[in-house]
């Protein structure tokens, strides 16, 4: 809908503004049970909305971005470490490989006449221990014919420094397995285009190295209403989820368990180990889009929708309202959600402040 671009505001741009209408209508807290997700503080530092979480349990910091373009790094105490400016860019997405001490981030232009000019670009930063993060090149993608990234993903499992993209054109998308050790950063190209979905890929989920599923999987979501799995080995997806009822917005996995949101106001539940053909569970969280979805563990996951934060206990089909916090915002919506899981500690980033809840 409209003519905002799909990266600048990732989701409202895609659904369209009358999807926010009734964001500050919250649903009435006596449908659910007991909160079990309290608020106990806010990291306060940003000057806009919060796009993009990526937590580093090595160093136990949490790396944020905004659309003002600042990236901040904070310690366990909420307080800055370090800040940087992507300005006249900021980052709509991004992800750490604890392994290799790397951040990846897919980069755009501040400014509507220069989203439709410049693509969208990857940059890696290294972690240089005490001096934080530093620059470590950009894939500026002006030789390939890519209008959107709307999600990167390091692959956490793989003995050498890879990640995979969300891409989309006009006409279709992608995902892109890119091995970022083959060759200088700013040369790098994809080594393999996974090209099953018919639309922008809109988000990204990989399997973990403790997981014991299969080494190397990871799933894509997309405009399209389904979800894709792919292995590196085959060319094409070896399964595919949906079509479900509006475009998939957000999803993450577990080992063998997929958490699938979307605009049709849905959490679907799988296990890519049995039958994908129907989900395990359906949760209806309020009368809202899901914007978020993030899993702690295979039993629990929190889920952000245009009207509020949720915790999904996926052994007993249960949805949990996070308390609500102290806040005369208007805008409730978290736009990513990140966990601390040794802490059990959830960072919600929202208007100009990151929320932190416990379970």
């Amino acid at each position: 809908g409209g003519s905002a671009s799909p990266h600048s505001e990732p989701l409202d741009a895609m659904m369209g503004r009358d999807a926010s209408a009734s964001v500050d209508q919250l649903v009435g807290a006596g449908s659910y049970s007991e909160p079990v997700l309290i608020s106990n503080m806010s990291y306060l530092g940003h000057t806009n909305i919060v796009y993009a979480l990526a937590y580093h349990s090595l160093h136990d910091s949490l790396v944020s971005a905004d659309k003002d373009g600042n990236l901040i790094t904070w310690n366990v105490d909420g307080q800055i470490s370090q800040s940087l400016s992507l300005s006249p860019h900021y980052a709509c997405a991004m992800d750490i490989n604890e392994r290799f001490s790397s951040m990846y981030l897919c980069r755009v232009p501040l400014t509507m006449p220069d989203q439709s000019t410049t693509p969208p670009a990857i940059l890696l930063y290294n972690h240089t221990g005490t001096r934080g993060w530093s620059p470590g090149g950009i894939i500026d993608n002006k030789n390939r014919d890519v209008k959107f990234i709307t999600s990167v993903k390091a692959l956490p499992y793989e003995n050498y420094n890879a990640f995979i993209t969300g891409d989309g054109t006009s006409r279709r998308g992608s995902v892109c397995y890119y091995d970022a050790e083959s060759t200088p950063f700013d040369q790098l190209l994809p080594q393999i285009t996974y090209s099953d979905h018919k639309d922008i890929v809109t988000c990204l989920a990989t399997s973990h190295p403790d997981d014991p599923s299969p080494m190397g999987s990871f799933i894509s979501g997309s405009r399209d209403r389904t979800v894709k799995i792919w292995t590196k080995r085959l060319p094409s997806a070896i399964g595919t989820i949906g079509p479900i009822g509006g475009m998939v917005t957000c999803l993450d996995m577990v080992d063998s368990t997929i958490v699938v949101g979307g605009l049709d106001k849905a959490v679907r539940v799988y296990d890519s180990s049995a039958s994908i053909d129907e989900p395990m569970l359906t949760m209806q969280l309020d009368d809202s889009p899901v914007l978020k979805v993030a899993m702690a563990s295979r039993r629990f996951a929190a889920a952000s929708t245009m009207k509020g934060l949720f915790l999904l206990d996926l052994e007993s089909d249960r949805v949990y309202r996070a308390e609500n916090y102290n806040d005369t915002r208007a805008d409730k919506r978290y736009h990513d959600l990140c966990w601390n899981a040794a802490h059990n500690t959830l960072f919600a980033a929202g208007d100009a402040r990151i929320d932190v809840y416990t379970m």
